[in-house]
């Protein structure tokens, strides 16, 4: 144990810096949770290269190195080697009188000492002691078995060999601490020029006088600085870890906007049922799924607004071995993987953070509102939903099958009820599956009004119902009836209630669907075979811990939910602790009622508890939902209630009470407080809300967040119009009052007034946001047990409502920085962005945004040809554009044979002729064709008349107009954005190409210094003639003074192929930031990484990387001035800021 230090005597420094304790065994240190080793280099060979012990300071270890150089008395060296050569040409005569061949080592060692006496004669040269020692770091003894293992290795190639310090560890740590006490005095005997190979201690730098700052080098921290255009090639591979692969369980519940119905599913069925349908495309090494699979999400976006987002893509990946359980204050629950990230609020932001970084006590969002669909259902068509019950008939079917017996009859329908056809064209009524099938050959859709008049009836006459069942608020009521009460058979379903009320109201529910019921006398029960199948079908046959919100439901308008909401909660609700609350066994019904109850703006909390009855042998677990705090019970109660007058009044009780704010905070805001009084404590000086935040005695809810902004606000008006800020106390009130205080310039104030302002728009922004905050106050680290899949959904505002109760979680920053600082330089940059993630750099830079889609009005011509530069022939960019344009009609018109790959070649060259174009024309002012004038051509051509087809679409078709129109985008700019976001996604390689074509021909017309980047190159590199196009430019833009920029996020798409490989190897510079375990090997073992690089790629934070630049690699980290980070930030929390800030400065012009 410790001792402590006694303040009475003087202690040593040693003595107050050491460890309380440690352990010494002979071949380690233990100290507290770490381990040491000291091992020290023992031999050396006859030569040593200079740097050779760079590797060793270079290695991404822990450790510390000790050189001790000790000299020695040049007469005492001269006297031992003048004995030791003396003893060595004993030696050498000895052997040679008994007549065996000389020996070289003994010559070379004569020679050695001779040439060493003569330099220390004359006093060129010293003689030395050196020992090298290193203590290794790690948290186990293997990690020191490991680390020593990788030193030695790297020593041993050089025919160094170090030596372990075994029983004298104590010793070696002692000596490796900067204290000047060399205790291990293990020493090998050099002289001057061995020694000084030692030094400097380089570590990889790569900087030169001039270009653009790339980042930090993370080894030395020296500036990675370079202008790409004084090397080999001025291209650069940029790869990075794509968004993709952070994913949750496949049994949560994720609320979707599919086929226009909202519905509640399971994520892995959902996604599932998107792959069967659609079929799946392999997305990276570990995703597969759907691309743009035509489904919404409810998220929220950079104001915390609430609204349906796009979902890109449907994915799933193999599951991992382990999950993560969050369970938060509210009763909400999530299960994602370990790199999942989740939505959280932490000091005033709105951030994201891995799964497993979050703690308990941070909050995470909530909605507050779900939008209702706009296309509400309403009616249900019982043939679709009956199709699985038994003895269920189709009545009124006569007169359709009357009109089409004929063709009828001469098909085979069912091999045991054909026989009965003419019976049902005589108005029998035919078996709802018989009937099915009968639609099918007739090709009539089952929402065809044709069928509205018929009737779905059983066996024994006993019920029907019309075949498009209207969805009325009473059988809405009647279902959630129940829900809460109600047992479901075979054949009968029981309501169980003795309210007079409540019996009253289920009796005019099931009259005015017409049900067919009787009262017992304490249930009513349906006997209505058509009723009772219509709900068992809809799923309402569960037992009572499996039981769940109807699907259909989800797509309803709040008036229709209200009603279900209202009878359910009659029926299991109570009012009690001043809350409404419903308890039931299923937590599966309670998470849906919680969705639905989103729809009010009401959120509601889940709390598992346990009942037991005296006939029980032990208590079962029950779930409730609770919904509290005043403004949630009064939307309960104006728009969902109760049926009974009793809970109704009891309802009325609770909600005339004086509105409670300690339910809807939002909490984190302690520290922007701070930030905000220290602006100018004078403006607050006796607001004690501003005083009991800062210090975070209470969180505010979102009305006092609006009154605290409106009161600053009155403040800042009083500050700016020289009002006093100074107070005169009267007792326990401190009074504004008029003064003198003026002293601050008005400058001074409107710098102050501005900055309030900024942080008063981001209070704004949660206080009107539509996100409830809730605390998670349980992480689980659970064994996966059965799932083989986990699943994941890219969407447009990046995170998405899902789990039980439903909350959200989530789904090229060095690039852009590098543009920016080349474009300060002059460089012209083109863009090709498919998701629009530069059109903010371009907004603020000056520069072009150029939307290519279907639709757009900018148009590019792909038959634009290049002018020929002085040197140039004619007739050889020409054909290069020929064959560019053959790669773009390849990638349109899909495979082509080789006749038709002649014929198309033969069709552009009369294409380009009937603009009097050709090889040897003098084509720089002529006006070039468009894609009809090449369809015309194929059209009166033999053999083109597939290609003629297929080439239809793009200039009269669906994706007529953006190909086959004359130019009408200038590149004039300093930066060009091509964005491509909007574009189809079956066009989107297609556009990608034509973009890039386009950019080719205008950089080979004009001379200037230019980067063009692609930014998800992959998308590109995965067609063969694109991969070839893009490796044409890379191999060939050095001519134009062009440097080429590839960014892609699956590396192993763009390694696929030998163009991918050959635009990697015609790139001066490469940069690796985070990688997936995925792709990992395959960068590896193509940049040659070591173990070290390759974990650091792994656990890369953001911002970080490796940059290679030839033969040489550095850890860096990207870093931008704040003026940077704002013009090239893709974070919503900081675009809002600065979208509001531009607003503000527009108001003042």
């Amino acid at each position: 144990m410790a001792e402590p230090i006694n303040n009475n005597s003087v202690q040593k420094i040693q003595d107050i810096l050491a460890p309380s304790a440690l352990s010494v065994s002979p071949n380690y240190i233990q100290i507290g949770p770490k381990y040491a080793r000291t091992i020290f280099l023992a031999t050396y060979p006859r030569y040593l290269n200079t740097s050779w012990f760079s590797p060793i300071i270079n290695l991404d270890r822990v450790f510390d190195i000790s050189i001790f150089v000790h000299p020695k008395n040049t007469a005492t060296v001269l006297k031992q080697l003048r004995d030791q050569l003396a003893r060595l040409q004993a030696q050498a005569m000895e052997e040679s009188s008994k007549g065996k061949v000389r020996d070289p080592i003994l010559e070379t060692a004569m020679q050695d000492i001779e040439v060493l006496r003569d330099k220390l004669q004359q006093g060129t040269d010293k003689f030395f002691e050196l020992g090298v020692y290193i203590t290794l770091y790690e948290d186990s003894v293997k990690g020191l078995d490991e680390a020593e293992s990788k030193i030695k290795g790297l020593l041993e190639y050089q025919l160094i060999f170090a030596k372990a310090a075994t029983f004298r560890m104590m010793d070696g740590f002692n000596s490796t601490l900067p204290m000047d006490d060399d205790r291990l005095a293990e020493h090998t005997s050099l002289n001057t020029e061995p020694i000084s190979s030692l030094f400097p201690f380089v570590s990889f730098d790569l900087t030169s006088n001039s270009g653009v700052l790339y980042g930090i080098n993370t080894h030395n921290n020296s500036l990675v600085l370079f202008d790409r255009f004084n090397l080999e090639n001025a291209n650069a591979v940029v790869f990075g870890k794509s968004g993709g692969g952070k994913s949750i369980k496949g049994t949560e519940n994720v609320l979707v906007r599919y086929e226009n119905k909202i519905q509640l599913l399971k994520i892995g069925a959902l996604v599932d049922q998107l792959i069967k349908k659609r079929g799946i495309v392999k997305i990276d090494e570990e995703l597969e799924g759907v691309l743009e699979p035509d489904i919404e999400v409810w998220a929220f976006d950079a104001k915390l607004k609430g609204s349906w987002s796009k979902v890109s893509v449907a994915a799933r990946k193999d599951a991992p071995k382990d999950f993560y359980r969050f369970s938060t204050r509210s009763g909400r629950v999530v299960t994602t993987t370990g790199d999942h990230n989740m939505v959280i609020l932490k000091d005033g932001v709105v951030i994201t953070d891995k799964s497993t970084n979050i703690r308990p006590g941070q909050h995470v969002p909530l909605p507050r509102h779900i939008g209702v669909s706009a296309n509400s259902e309403i009616s249900l068509n019982l043939i679709e939903i009956l199709e699985g019950s038994k003895n269920i008939y189709v009545a009124g079917a006569g007169e359709i099958i009357k009109q089409n017996y004929s063709t009828l009859k001469t098909r085979v329908i069912d091999y045991e009820l054909d026989q009965y056809l003419y019976r049902y064209r005589d108005s029998r009524r035919v078996p709802l599956p018989y009937f099915k099938k009968i639609m099918k050959i007739l090709d009539v859709n089952l929402n065809h009004p044709l069928l509205a008049g018929l009737k779905i009836v059983s066996k024994s006459g006993r019920g029907y119902a019309p075949v498009i069942f209207p969805i009325s608020k009473s059988f809405l009521k009647i279902i959630g009836y129940i829900v809460a009460e109600g047992t479901i058979t075979d054949d009968l379903i029981i309501i169980s209630n003795t309210d007079p009320d409540i019996i009253k109201d289920i009796q005019i529910a099931l009259s005015s669907t017409g049900t067919l019921f009787f009262t017992a006398t304490d249930s009513i029960n349906i006997g209505d075979r058509i009723f009772v199948e219509i709900i068992k079908q809809l799923g309402g046959k569960k037992k009572s811990n499996k039981k769940d919100v109807l699907p259909f439901i989800f797509g309803l308008k709040k008036d229709m939910i209200a009603p279900y909401l209202q009878s359910y909660f009659e029926g299991d609700g109570c009012i009690e602790h001043a809350s409404v609350m419903a308890v039931s066994k299923s937590k599966e019904l309670i998470s849906g009622l919680c969705y639905l109850l989103y729809y009010f703006d009401i959120v509601g909390r889940i709390k598992r508890t346990t009942k037991k009855a005296p006939a029980w042998s032990s208590k079962k677990i029950y779930w409730k939902l609770i919904i509290s705090g005043q403004n949630d019970l009064r939307k309960f109660a104006s728009e969902i209630g109760f049926v009974s007058q009793r809970k109704n009044c009891l309802l009325s009780n609770i909600t005339n009470r004086e509105s409670n704010t300690n339910v809807d905070l939002v909490p984190e805001l302690s520290g922007f407080f701070k930030e905000i009084n220290e602006v100018c404590p004078s403006i607050f000086y006796g607001l004690s809300d501003i005083s009991a935040l800062k210090r975070g005695v209470y969180d505010p809810s979102p009305g006092k967040l609006n009154e605290l902004t409106r009161m600053v606000r009155e403040r800042i008006a009083l500050y700016m119009g020289n009002a006093s800020i100074s107070y005169v106390s009267h007792g326990s009130m401190m009074t504004l009052i008029s003064g003198q205080y003026t002293q601050d310039s008005f400058a001074r104030k409107l710098e102050i007034t501005e900055k309030l302002e900024k942080m008063l728009a981001k209070l704004e922004v949660f206080a009107n946001s539509s996100l409830f905050w809730d605390e998670i106050v349980k992480i689980e680290k659970i064994k996966n047990k059965n799932d083989a899949y986990v699943y994941d959904l890219t969407v447009d505002n990046e995170v998405f409502l899902c789990g039980t109760g439903g909350l959200f979680v989530h789904n090229s920053y060095t690039t852009k920085l590098e543009m920016l600082r080349h474009l300060i330089f002059g460089t012209q940059v083109i863009v090709i962005d498919p998701e629009d993630e530069y059109k903010y750099l371009g907004d603020t830079v000056g520069g072009s945004t150029i939307k290519i889609s279907v639709n757009s009005e900018q148009h590019l011509n792909p038959f634009d040809l290049p002018v020929p530069k002085e040197g140039e022939v004619s007739a050889d960019i020409f054909k290069s554009h020929i064959l560019g344009l053959t790669g773009l009609l390849k990638l349109m018109l899909g495979e082509l044979t080789p006749e038709e790959s002649a014929i198309l070649d033969e069709a552009l060259i009369q294409t380009y002729a009937i603009k009097d174009i050709t090889p040897d024309s003098d084509f720089s002012q002529a006006a070039p064709p468009v894609l009809s004038d090449l369809l015309s051509i194929l059209e009166g051509m033999t053999g083109a008349e597939s290609m003629a087809i297929r080439l239809k679409k793009y200039t009269d078709g669906t994706f007529a107009g953006f190909l086959n129109k004359p130019t009408n985008v200038p590149l004039d700019n300093q930066l060009v954005v091509f964005s491509i976001r909007d574009m189809e996604e079956e066009l989107r390689p297609i556009a990608m190409y034509l973009v890039l074509n386009h950019i080719w021909t205008a950089i080979r017309r004009e001379l200037k210094k230019r980067i063009l980047a692609i930014d998800e190159a992959w998308v590109l590199m995965k067609y063969p003639v694109g991969a070839d196009f893009v490796s044409n430019i890379a191999r060939r833009a050095r001519k134009y003074y062009t440097g080429l920029t590839t960014i892609s996020q699956d590396v192993s798409v763009f390694l696929a192929s030998e163009s991918g490989k050959s635009v990697l190897a015609n790139s001066s510079i490469q940069v690796l930031m985070k990688q997936s375990p995925a792709t990992i090997d395959v960068v590896q073992q193509t940049f040659n990484l070591t173990d070290a690089e390759k974990f650091y790629l792994l656990e890369a934070r953001v911002g970080f990387g490796l940059f290679f630049l030839g033969q040489n690699h550095v850890g860096i980290r990207v870093v931008a001035s704040y003026a940077e980070d704002q013009i090239i930030t893709s974070d919503p929390r900081q675009i809002l800021e600065i979208e509001k800030a531009k607003e503000e400065w527009a108001k003042t012009q």
